[in-house]
């Protein structure tokens, strides 16, 4: 009767966790600037960090799931939320982005809510009302999709706006949805965008810079 060869164990196995993270950070690198991918070029969806290539997941089960781990404790995925992609023709149902494979692996959202004046200037019957309101709808439209999902814990809200200002009701409206999304989620409204790189973003006014801290106090004490 022939004796069972035991399983061999992976060399990386061998080595303490903290060295193994540091090999899976070499092995999965943080993509350059992937947020400027999202809000310069137009995508609607980016993630900051490289996922495993199916070659990776084939050495071993227990690296696999270790660098799946290791993803999506690091990964960021980069959300635009814009009204133009209805004008350009870009526009993409949430559904067929966020499938439920990929909603299993997000635990940190940056959404960037991008108002666009260049587009009121190349389509006139856009107006502030209406960009907002498609604003709006994608947001609501997002919610829908994530509102079933556990695995997110962290939403960075990024506001773009490139309109003059106006009144601040419209835009408060459309965080209302925001809501619906699972209590456990942490919500944080990240200002400092507002200043970095933007020349055609107007800087927030104090009362809607008060206004929005509001509304995403109330999300987090629900």
């Amino acid at each position: 009767m022939s004796t069972p060869i035991p399983e061999r164990r992976a060399p990386l196995l061998t080595l303490p966790v903290e060295v193994r993270n540091e090999i899976y950070s070499y092995l999965l690198p943080k993509r350059h600037h992937p947020e400027k991918t999202t809000y310069i070029r137009g995508s609607i969806v980016s993630v900051s960090h490289c996922p495993p290539q199916s070659t990776l997941l084939l050495i071993h089960p227990v690296i696999s799931q270790e660098l799946l781990d290791y993803h999506r404790h690091v990964a960021r995925y980069y959300l635009s939320i814009s009204h133009g992609f209805a004008l350009t023709g870009e526009d993409r149902d949430f559904n067929s982005i966020f499938t439920p494979d990929v909603l299993k692996c997000i635990r940190h959202l940056d959404i960037y809510i991008l108002a666009n004046a260049a587009l009121l200037r190349s389509f006139p019957s856009e107006t502030p009302e209406t960009a907002w309101a498609e604003i709006g709808r994608r947001l609501e439209g997002l919610c829908e999709v994530f509102a079933h999902s556990p695995h997110p814990k962290r939403v960075n809200i990024r506001w773009l706006d490139g309109f003059p200002p106006g009144p601040t009701q419209p835009k408060l409206k459309i965080l209302e949805v925001l809501g619906t999304l699972s209590r456990d989620l942490s919500f944080v409204v990240d200002r400092a965008c507002y200043a970095r790189s933007f020349p055609d973003i107007h800087p927030p006014s104090k009362v809607l810079r008060q206004a929005v801290g509001e509304v995403v106090r109330r999300l987090n004490e629900r």
